[in-house]
């Protein structure tokens, strides 16, 4: 008879339900949502213009069939799609470029997992929501990226929001810290970064508690 011996579970799914628990004791609640979604939620939602080169078909899985979805809430599509269009506030213009409902309903796998904070956002997850929150996915994301040794089709993006009165930069500093923390990384070093979606942003830093190398760490 042949040996049988038993699965073990992935090295990134292992670090994945890792997070969880630490952002669980955090006070965090994970959010849910489809793999497989409109590009409202995933792009419009976030002020991402149609026209935008990540927006093409080179880039996104788009779904051949079923190709869109009907159910996206009408009020809150006039709102977004007036944003795109006009802007917001009395000096906003718009991005002077086209905005089709149709291309909002196109199904696709997700580029990120930003359409669940969309949507939690939005009160379309779980009804509309009141500070204070905190919230946190730990899914799969999917992108057509150039295959090699530290990129494929399919990653994990890790994902966190707070809604609270009188926020600062410093609660998210102090929230990253307490993070790292958790897995050993006491010593966080705050590098200030742009990144034009995530403004203001950080490049964050850690020593490696065996080899003592300062390393990127987010």
């Amino acid at each position: 008879r042949r040996d049988s011996a038993g699965g073990r579970e992935h090295a990134l799914r292992r670090m994945a339900d890792r997070v969880k628990d630490v952002l669980v004791g955090m006070g965090f609640q994970e959010m849910q949502g489809p793999t497989v979604d409109a590009d409202f939620w995933i792009n419009d939602c976030l002020f991402m213009p149609q026209d935008h080169p990540a927006r093409n078909h080179w880039d996104r899985f788009a779904l051949e069939s079923p190709a869109e979805i009907d159910d996206l809430p009408p009020a809150l599509v006039e709102r977004v799609r007036n944003a795109h269009l006009e802007g917001v506030g009395e000096d906003g213009e718009g991005y002077h470029s086209p905005w089709d409902e149709d291309f909002a309903r196109k199904l696709a796998l997700r580029g990120h997992t930003t359409s669940l904070t969309a949507r939690h956002l939005a009160g379309e997850a779980m009804g509309d929501l009141e500070p204070p929150q905190r919230f946190f996915s730990v899914e799969k994301a999917y992108r057509n990226d150039t295959l090699d040794a530290t990129h494929l089709l399919e990653f994990f993006q890790i994902e966190g929001w707070v809604m609270a009165e009188d926020l600062s930069v410093r609660d998210l500093m102090g929230t990253f810290t307490e993070f790292y923390e958790q897995f050993g990384i006491t010593d966080v070093e705050f590098k200030p970064h742009y990144n034009p979606y995530t403004e203001p942003s950080f490049e964050l830093f850690g020593r490696h508690p065996e080899t003592g190398e300062l390393i990127e760490i987010g």
